[in-house]
């Protein structure tokens, strides 16, 4: 209210009058050497439009303004920060390819190549080439980190609160084998590392289509009598259509909330 009055009465002024507006320390640097001020610190008067003029004139030639005390101090903070986050970045995507190698060699003496039926090998493999990525591009492996650690969450999810409860065991799924790996320690420190530490980006759709693509192609291969499972939701032979349709529609608005939420943590 007092900033609108005190501009009104600029207004009324005679044109070539320079109002007492502002506080000398609230005009800009080059302005404040033109303008007479008072032992106060406020501008008194003086021509507005050759101020302007002059003003305009000189802005150009003016040297930097120095940053206000304490700034360089928070810039300084905020490297050294920024330098911290990288480093943790970097060490746990060191960590996640270790992790997911030994999990890996587990994976494939047990299985062979069957493992890219799998979900779970599926996710993983993702994340080793998504960490990889991250230490050779950096920001740029973004979107694969983004669907990685999606997919990760959806092994994780899924394994603990529904393979688990269906007589997986716990401990045989979540402490053992390569379920030790792939099931706990890989989802928990590549998720930590994106979430915490790492830039975000790439489209919530894509790990929702992924998983579409997947769950509608292992439940076409249990229908043809190609496969088994490998989880019991895809077994369509052995649960009802609705089962079959209810499992796949939960399983993919599992997937969708999970990128959501990532993406929401990303904005």
């Amino acid at each position: 209210m007092a900033l609108r009055f005190m501009m009104l009465a600029s207004m009324m002024m005679p044109l070539d009058t320079v109002a007492i507006v502002r506080p000398f320390w609230r005009q800009p640097p080059g302005f404040r050497a033109l303008l007479p001020v008072d032992p106060t610190g406020v501008v008194l008067a003086g021509n507005r439009s050759a101020g302007v003029g002059q003003y305009l004139q000189r802005r150009s030639a003016l040297p930097p303004v120095p940053l206000p005390h304490g700034w360089a101090t928070m810039e300084s903070r905020h490297n050294t920060l920024a330098k911290r986050t990288c480093k943790m970045a970097t060490l746990a995507n060191v960590a996640v390819i270790f992790l997911e190698i030994l999990g890996l060699r587990i994976s494939i003496s047990s299985r062979g190549w069957q493992i890219f039926a799998y979900y779970t090998q599926t996710s993983n493999l993702i994340t080793l080439a998504s960490s990889v990525a991250f230490l050779l591009v950096g920001a740029s492996a973004a979107p694969l980190r983004h669907l990685s650690s999606c997919m990760l969450a959806m092994t994780f999810l899924v394994t603990l609160f529904i393979l688990v409860p269906m007589g997986g065991g716990f401990k045989n799924l979540m402490l053992l084998g390569n379920g030790l790996y792939h099931h706990t320690l890989c989802p928990i420190v590549s998720i930590a590392s994106y979430v915490l530490w790492e830039p975000h980006g790439g489209s919530w759709l894509l790990p929702a289509a992924v998983t579409t693509v997947y769950g509608l192609t292992m439940l076409y291969l249990n229908w043809k009598r190609s496969f088994d499972g490998p989880y019991p939701f895809f077994r369509v032979h052995e649960q009802s259509v609705a089962a079959s349709i209810g499992w796949t529609l939960a399983l993919i608005a599992l997937i969708t909330v999970i990128s959501l939420g990532m993406s929401w943590i990303a904005r």
